[in-house]
Parts: structure tokens; C-alpha cells; sequence
């Protein structure tokens, strides 16, 4: 170790569970430091605490006033002291919104030691136009605040314990707390004439200053860890999407991250995984991994599929349908079970125990009035992307068995005629027609992740079907502006809702919420205010708008019908708030994160 290091390692934790990620986090982290402080916003468990004690005795538990920085003052200021801080060489601010490090941190505290900096960071955001509140001024770089690196020099300041000392944090916002320190910790110090840089290469993603309006370990952690070789990936790519970065985050980077990860580094992406499946929903993790696959019927890739450890359980009312879906099974080799029942769970209750796979075809398109010509079509797309033949059929298992987190592959949404409207059933995904491991479906895929499968042929057929569906969408809904991109279509759509309500509310007072609010504010629409939940603590006035309580705004007896609410929070915070806003009997809402 290069001299005395301490390290202040904050997080916050509403359950008290302390995740296996952030043990392998503080166990490297550990060997570079002297001294280890943990501070927990929120609550921490007996078990939790427990797990903290194997890497320090000095674990703090507060409320979550002014998020991580709050803590880091907390402990700087409140607990510790100038006088104690001072006697280190390296004062080590973390957080655990980061998985990593991909290499240790032996390795880069070596390697930043080598340069001559005050203070340093793993990743920065390239100097840019505004856009966390759309105010236009002009963002410095600046390091971003989940790991920072001060050194002797800025520790022994006293303009550095000023700053410290007077900061007002446990009154901040998220939005506050990035403009008031994040954004100005760096060029504030930088012009007092301390140096600064970044183990990660950031240039790369460095453009003319209104083409950095993005942020790069959100919109491209691939690109960032591959070729910026940034040692860590953002929590926020599970769970974050921004207004201001469109629907970017949904361009592949993260999979494509973590295939990296897995292929390239030492870390442990179980350690990723595991986080999603304990805290994103089915169809979080459908998205962000982008689990669609899609499988010949000609070129197998396992050959070796023991056919004797997989039934089919067909669920079928027609004996018209039941004749066609007997002409795909007679092409699967003899070994395979196939039982008809009508009741799935109870079918499953027969099978032998040395069934491993099951496959679920339910008919589909047997509602009334539906034609027959549409059904045979349906029924017919179904066979062929879940039972086309042995080879296909051997994919399927190939691709369940290479992935212990892979439970199930379902059947494609039909996309034409009377299925148009079909919802993807991801979070009920043992509804329909699957096929899936047995230990899974009898975990209710508690533990699990789900994706889709589609045949070669028929996926082109798929992606032809959604570029039609896309263009009819955009001739359909006529806006005032030209559509260019996903930003503007969206953006227009929301001005679109906004102008059929005569109040309009904002649900969610954060960033995501201020700057829909400067949207709108740009557009001319006025808002009647923010709305936050009840119970939460909450700002008298935001940008000049009020902010009531739910339960304030209920109170007003206005009409329900006027009352437009935009939910404007990330996560899935929204779908709880949907849900208390029906019980209110408001159904003017447009989910927007």
C-alpha cells in the first residue's frame, strides 16, 4: 500500500439485505485501505451486519438525507473529523451503485499512482450542454461521484473541509445533489488549481459539446468497458432510463457488456445476475439482456439431447387444431412424452420424475367469432416456433441447458389479424405456451429468468411484420411536429396526452420529474404541480410549481375526468403508482421514464 488510506464505503438498503456484489466490492477494496468506515442509508439486517463485520467494525446506519454524499459528510464531518482525516495519505469515497472491479484495485490505485493528481475518479462526464434539467448552461467535465480519490495535498486544505462543512445536502434532491456537488465538486476544485483525472479513457466518447448530452456508462457500458477499459458497470443500466437519452438504453450495449465481462474478465457475472433476479421484474431482465433467441432447424448444436427426458403436454379444444399439431409431433423422435390434458398443473403432477424438460402448447385463437382461417394460421406459427422438428426441438433444450438462469423460453406474441393487440406475458409466462426446465416451472421460476423463441424463418417474418406495425403507428398518430426519432415520438405523444386534460399533475418530484416539467414548460403546457406519495417527505415548491401529497389533491374534489397525471419516476416505482391512482378512480395517466 502507497501510504495511509481510508475509505468511506456508502450505501443505501430499505431491507436490510446487503447483496453478494457489494462483499465481493469491499473485499478487494479492503486490501488497499488502513481503515474501512461503512455508513448504511436506511436499515441493515442482524444477517446484514453480520456480513459487513468481516470487513469492518466501523458501520454507521442513518436515514437517507442528502443519499451518498449526506453520508459522506456524515461521516467526514459528524463522526470522524478534519483532524482524524487528515492523518492519512488517501481519502477513498465509494458507493455501491457499481458492479466491479473488473480488475483489482490493487492494480488501479497502482496505476493511478503513477500520475501526479490530487484527486482522481473511475469514470468522468465529458464537458456538455445541460441535460439534466434542460437549462441549456454549459456542465464542466466533472468525475462522477460514485468513486473519488483525494490525495494528501487537497485532504490538508482547509477549502476542502469549507466545502464539506457548509454543504446543505440533507436538504438536496437527487437533481440538487448532481448539480450542487457531482457537477461542481470537480471544476470547483480544478480552478483552485488542484489536478484531476480518470483511470477509465474517456476521450473516446468525447464529441462537440452538444453531442455529449448522454451519459456514457448508461447509454454504452460496453463500449466504455471494452474500449474506455472501465473496470466497473452501473447499476443504473438494470433500472435507469432518462427522457433526455431516449430509448438508448435499449440499443444492446448492456448484454453486450456482460457477454464481455463474462468472456474477458475474472469478475463473476452471477454476481449481476443474481442482483436482477432479486430485484428486477421478469420483464426488466427480458429487456435488459435481450433474451429473444432465435434457432435453426437445420444446423444442431447439440446433438446429444436425450429426448427421453422431455415431455409435451398439448392443451386443445379443436380436433381440427389437435390434427395439425399431431402433424409437427410426429416428426420428434419416439422417446419424447406427449400427454393431453386440459389442466396444466395437474399434468405436470403425472409426468415421471425423469422428465427434465417440458414443453407447454396451449391452441391458441379459439375465442368466438374468430376465423377459422386466422386460427389454423395462429396454431400454425406456434407449431413451427416451438416443435418444428428434432433439430429445432434440440436448440431449444441446448439453449436451457448452456444457461442455469434461463427457465423458460415462451412462444412469440402473434402479431397480426385479431392478435395485433396481444400483451407479452412475461411476468405470467407459464399462462401460455412455453417450454421449460421442470425445476424451474416447479419454482414457479422463482430464481429464474425468461426468455422468448423464435425459428429462423419465422423471426424474419416476426421482424417484417413489426416494421409494418410501426410505420401504420406513425401515419396514424398525426402530431403538430415532424417525427424524427424515438425521443421526438415519444416526447410529441406525451404532449398529445397533456393537451386532452385541463389540470395536469407531474407524480414524482426527482429528476426524471423536473426535467418533464422544463419539457413541458418549453412546449407552453402548463402544470398544475408535482405529487408525491403520502408519508413521503416532500418541498413546499419546485421550479414554481407546488407540491402536493396524493391525498392532498384528492381532497381538492376536482373532476376526475379533467385530471391528467403524467408518472414521471424511474424503476418500477410507476406501476405502484398506476395502481394507487386507480383506486382514486383516475385513469388519465401516462407512464413516463
Amino acid at each position: 500500500m502507497n501510504g495511509r488510506r481510508l475509505g468511506i464505503f456508502a450505501f443505501y438498503e430499505k431491507n436490510g439485505i446487503v447483496e453478494e456484489y457489494v462483499l465481493y466490492l469491499l473485499a478487494d477494496l479492503k486490501k488497499c485501505l488502513e481503515r474501512l468506515v461503512i455508513v448504511c442509508n436506511g436499515n441493515l439486517s442482524e444477517e446484514g451486519r453480520q456480513k459487513l463485520e468481516e470487513y469492518s467494525e466501523d458501520i454507521y446506519i442513518r436515514n437517507n438525507k442528502g443519499y451518498d454524499i449526506g453520508a459522506f459528510r456524515y461521516i467526514l464531518i459528524d463522526c470522524l473529523g478534519q483532524r482524524q482525516v487528515q492523518e492519512y495519505d488517501e481519502l477513498v469515497l465509494c458507493n455501491d451503485t457499481f458492479f466491479g472491479p473488473f480488475i483489482s484495485f490493487e492494480d488501479i490505485f497502482r496505476i493511478m499512482n503513477e500520475k501526479k493528481l490530487d484527486f482522481w475518479g473511475l469514470s468522468s462526464q465529458p464537458e456538455t450542454i445541460d441535460f439534466w434539467t434542460s437549462s441549456n448552461r454549459i456542465v464542466p467535465a466533472f468525475i462522477q461521484s460514485f468513486f473519488i480519490v483525494i490525495k494528501k495535498r487537497l485532504i490538508k486544505a482547509p477549502v476542502f473541509w469549507d466545502y464539506w462543512d457548509k454543504m446543505q445536502v440533507e436538504q438536496w434532491n437527487v437533481t440538487q445533489v448532481v448539480i450542487n456537488h457531482e457537477q461542481y465538486f470537480t471544476p470547483y476544485f480544478e480552478t483552485l488549481g488542484y489536478t484531476w483525472g480518470t483511470f477509465t479513457e474517456c476521450s473516446f466518447f468525447k464529441g462537440k459539446l452538444e453531442s455529449n448530452a448522454y451519459t456514457p456508462y448508461l447509454v454504452l457500458p460496453y463500449e466504455l468497458i471494452k474500449y474506455g477499459k472501465a473496470p466497473f458497470l452501473k447499476k443504473k443500466c438494470i433500472t435507469g432510463k432518462d427522457i433526455s437519452q431516449s430509448l438508448e438504453p435499449e440499443n444492446g450495449s448492456f448484454r453486450k457488456a456482460i457477454d464481455y465481462i463474462d468472456q474477458n474478465t475474472d469478475y463473476n457475472v452471477d454476481l449481476i445476475l443474481n442482483y436482477m433476479l432479486n430485484n428486477c421484474t421478469k420483464q426488466q431482465i427480458f429487456e435488459r439482456l435481450k433474451l429473444n433467441y432465435i434457432l435453426s432447424d437445420e444446423k444442431e448444436d447439440n446433438p446429444h439431447t436425450e429426448f427421453g427426458k422431455i415431455a409435451i403436454i398439448i392443451v386443445v379444444k379443436d380436433q381440427s387444431i389437435l390434427q395439425l399439431m399431431n402433424y409437427y409431433l410426429e416428426g420428434l423422435p419416439e422417446e419424447v412424452l406427449c400427454i393431453q390434458d386440459s389442466h396444466v398443473k395437474k399434468a405436470i403432477l403425472k409426468i415421471p420424475a425423469e422428465i427434465e424438460y417440458i414443453c407447454v402448447l396451449q391452441e391458441v385463437g379459439n375465442q368466438k367469432n374468430i376465423p377459422k382461417c386466422t386460427a389454423i394460421s395462429a396454431n400454425r406459427l406456434l407449431c413451427e416456433n416451438m416443435i418444428f422438428n428434432a433439430i429445432y426441438v434440440s436448440n431449444i433444450i441446448y439453449s436451457l441447458q448452456k444457461d442455469k438462469y434461463l427457465g423458460a423460453l415462451l412462444a412469440p406474441c402473434m402479431r397480426f389479424s385479431v392478435f395485433l393487440n396481444e400483451k407479452e406475458n412475461i411476468s405470467d409466462c407459464l399462462a401460455g405456451s412455453f417450454w421449460g426446465k421442470r425445476k424451474a416451472i416447479e419454482a414457479n421460476m422463482e430464481g429464474y429468468y425468461v426468455g422468448r423463441v423464435f425459428r429462423e424463418r419465422c423471426a424474419g417474418l416476426e421482424g417484417i411484420n413489426e416494421d409494418l406495425l410501426v410505420k401504420e403507428m406513425l401515419t396514424i398518430n398525426e402530431f403538430e411536429n415532424k417525427i424524427t426519432d424515438f425521443t421526438s415520438y415519444f416526447v410529441q405523444r406525451l404532449f398529445a396526452v397533456c393537451r386532452g386534460y385541463q389540470r395536469i399533475y407531474l407524480y414524482g418530484a426527482g429528476g426524471v420529474g423536473q426535467r418533464t416539467a422544463q419539457i413541458l414548460q418549453n412546449e407552453n403546457i402548463a402544470i398544475e404541480g408535482f405529487i408525491v406519495s403520502d408519508g413521503q417527505t416532500k418541498e413546499k415548491e419546485i421550479l414554481g410549481y407546488n407540491v402536493f401529497c396524493l391525498s392532498e389533491v384528492i381532497e381538492m374534489n376536482l373532476d376526475i375526468q379533467d385530471i391528467g397525471v403524467i408518472i414521471a419516476v424511474e424503476g418500477i416505482t410507476g406501476k405502484v403508482i398506476q395502481e394507487n391512482l386507480l383506486k382514486y378512480g383516475i385513469k388519465g395517466y401516462i407512464l413516463w421514464n
